[in-house]
């Protein structure tokens, strides 16, 4: 099933050399009810997120934090786990990344 997902970002420069970043991700699941599989439970619609980096010299140091709110779907029919399956998915993720500019 197709899927259309609409993203909002938003970036300011505090200083000269700090970023901060926000953003928000909404994308219904293009998983049907009855396809949906606990071995692959991608049922999240919204995703938040913020972050920040730092500039140094050459350097760039970022961290992102997302957070994904609790999900919940049921599959009504799945012959391999049984009638009305239950997912519940949630996420918390932190990034933390390093770089360096030739």
């Amino acid at each position: 099933e197709d899927s259309t997902s609409y993203s909002l970002g938003l970036e300011y420069q505090a200083a000269a050399d700090w970023l901060i970043r926000l953003g928000y991700n909404y994308g219904k699941s293009p998983i049907p009810a009855d396809s949906l599989k606990p071995l692959f439970p991608a049922i999240s619609a919204r995703h938040y997120t913020a972050g920040i980096s730092h500039s140094r010299d050459q350097w760039q140091f970022d961290l992102s934090l997302e957070h994904v709110p609790t999900t919940r779907m049921s599959n009504p029919v799945d012959p391999m786990f049984g009638a009305n399956t239950q997912l519940e998915l949630s996420q918390n993720s932190v990034q933390l990344g390093i770089s360096r500019q030739f």
